[in-house]
């Protein structure tokens, strides 16, 4: 993951998606001026706005960023709370692998890709997309979010898998904004505390 992905804010300004990429492992704050590349021992070296160096892990940058309920407002129904380019693919229906007429399990196909502008409201995460039009999900619906790299899936209830990667922003950001909202409504409607965002395997 790249710094600019993975610091959504900058550890010095606290400016919420400030850090973008640069160069080759490099990056910068568009506020405050600080940049980031990566150090020996895949730790990341600051220089901060007055040009002092610093280095440290990631673990220990993070860290430093500010608390994402406070960096983030609550915007109203029909403001965004953050905004991004995305590609979207909507994964196909499952098919069969087969060996020797056997049916040896089942693979994810790859269905429509989709470009527009991801927008995230209190409730809701739409995606704006010409000429195709407008896409959205429910909070409530989002039954899973899981992040790598430049990407972010969610599993809508009763629908396919949808992939964003992300042409601007972080995907960590991301990740962070919708677990964000998934908390808020989860509080809001008394469905309990979340624990768990991804799918996983739970053995008795």
């Amino acid at each position: 993951m790249a710094i600019g992905d993975l610091l959504w804010a900058c550890p010095y300004c606290a400016t919420v998606g400030a850090v973008a990429r640069e160069g080759k492992g490099a990056s910068a704050c568009s506020r405050c001026g600080a940049r980031f590349r990566r150090g020996a021992r895949a730790e990341i070296v600051g220089e901060a706005p007055d040009g002092t160096p610093e280095s440290g892990s990631a673990v220990d940058w993070l860290g430093r960023l500010p608390d994402i309920g406070e960096a983030t407002t609550q915007a109203g129904p029909e403001s965004a709370i953050r905004a991004d380019a995305v590609e979207a693919t909507i994964a196909g229906p499952d098919e069969a692998v087969r060996r020797a007429g056997e049916v040896l399990g089942f693979r994810e196909t790859q269905g429509e890709t989709l470009r527009g502008t991801l927008r995230l409201y209190p409730g809701e995460l739409r995606l704006d997309c010409d000429p195709e039009g407008e896409r959205s999900w429910a909070c409530e619906v989002i039954t899973g979010i899981q992040s790598s790299s430049r990407l972010v899936q969610i599993k809508p209830r009763g629908s396919p898998v949808v992939t964003f990667r992300f042409l601007t922003g972080s995907p960590r950001l991301w990740e962070e904004l919708l677990q964000l909202a998934l908390r808020r409504l989860y509080a809001e409607r008394g469905w309990g505390e979340i624990r768990e965002f991804q799918p996983r395997i739970v053995a008795l």
